[in-house]
C-alpha cells in the first residue's frame, strides 16, 4: 500500500468520469503521437494542467500532463510541452509531480509549467508566433466547469495553429444548472461565441442536446472538424469533442466505458 501522505505531493479522488476521460485522451493521444511523430517534432499544450496527481484504492495514478509525457517518452518522440494552470497551489503540485516521475530530466522532452489562465497565455503564445507552427501542436482543453474556455480562444488556435489537434472537455451538464443566473450571461457569450446564445439553447425538457448541438454547430462554423463525440460520463454531465486535422487516420478509433 501507498502511503498517500507521505508522497512529496497532493492527490485527489479519482472520479470514474476522470478515469474514463484519461484512458479515452491516452489512447487518442498515443495513436495522433504515433502518427505525426514519425516525421516530426511535436507540440503538446495543456490548457487546465491540474494538480497532476489522483488517488484511488490506494493507488496513484497521475493526469493529462504526465500521461502525455509518458506517452511521447515510450514512443521515443521529441516534443515541446506546455502545461498550463491558472491555480498557483496545482502548478506547485504539478511541479513536484514532474520531478517524482523524472520528467524533468528528459532531454527528448521540453516541459514548460506556466501559472496563467489559459484564454489569456494562449492569446500570447498566437500573437507572437510563439508557439512552433511547423510542428503539428496538440491542445487539451479540460477545464473544471465551463468558464475557462472561450470560443475565441478556440477559433484562434483553428486560424493560427496549422492543423491543430484539439480535444475539448465541454461540460454541458454544468452550462444547464447555471444557465438561469443573469450574472453569468456574459460569461456563456464568451463560451458560445455569440450574444444570441439564449434563443438556440431551447426548452428545457431538451436543453442539454440542444446545448451541445449548438456548441457543435458554433465550432463547426470555424471548420472544427468532430471524428469522436464521446460521451465519458454515466451521468450525463459531459462530453469529449475531438477536432482533428488527420481526420482520416481516425476514424477507426474507438473507445468502450
Amino acid at each position: 500500500m501507498i502511503e498517500l501522505d507521505r508522497l512529496p505531493f497532493e492527490t485527489k479522488d479519482y472520479e470514474e468520469q476522470t478515469e474514463i476521460k484519461h484512458k479515452v485522451f491516452r489512447e487518442y493521444f498515443d495513436k495522433w503521437v504515433k502518427i505525426l511523430g514519425s516525421a516530426h517534432k511535436l507540440n503538446y499544450v495543456d490548457g487546465f494542467a491540474g494538480l497532476g496527481a489522483y488517488h484511488k484504492n490506494e493507488k496513484v495514478y497521475f493526469g493529462s500532463p504526465i500521461i502525455a509525457s509518458d506517452v511521447i517518452n515510450k514512443n521515443g518522440k521529441e516534443a515541446w510541452l506546455l502545461f498550463i494552470d491558472k491555480d498557483k497551489s496545482a502548478i506547485e503540485n504539478l511541479n513536484s509531480v514532474i520531478k517524482f516521475n523524472g520528467l524533468d530530466k528528459l532531454k527528448n522532452l521540453k516541459i514548460n509549467v506556466i501559472n496563467q489562465d489559459f484564454n489569456e497565455i494562449m492569446d500570447e503564445l498566437l500573437n507572437t508566433k510563439n508557439i512552433e507552427n511547423a510542428e503539428p501542436t496538440f491542445v487539451f482543453i479540460d477545464p473544471f466547469g465551463f468558464e475557462g474556455i472561450h470560443y475565441e480562444t478556440i477559433k484562434k488556435i483553428m486560424q493560427t495553429i496549422k492543423k491543430p489537434e484539439i480535444i475539448i472537455n465541454f461540460m454541458f451538464n454544468s452550462i444547464t444548472r447555471f444557465l438561469e443566473k443573469e450574472n453569468l450571461e456574459d460569461t456563456f457569450a464568451k463560451v458560445f461565441g455569440t450574444e444570441d446564445w439564449k434563443g438556440r439553447v431551447g426548452d428545457e425538457g431538451e436543453r442539454e442536446k440542444n446545448i451541445v448541438d449548438f456548441y457543435v454547430s458554433q465550432l463547426e462554423d470555424i471548420k472544427f472538424r468532430i471524428p469522436i463525440q464521446a460521451d465519458i460520463s454515466r451521468q450525463k454531465q459531459n462530453v469529449l469533442l475531438s477536432h482533428s486535422s488527420y481526420k482520416a487516420s481516425f476514424r477507426s478509433f474507438d473507445y468502450e466505458i
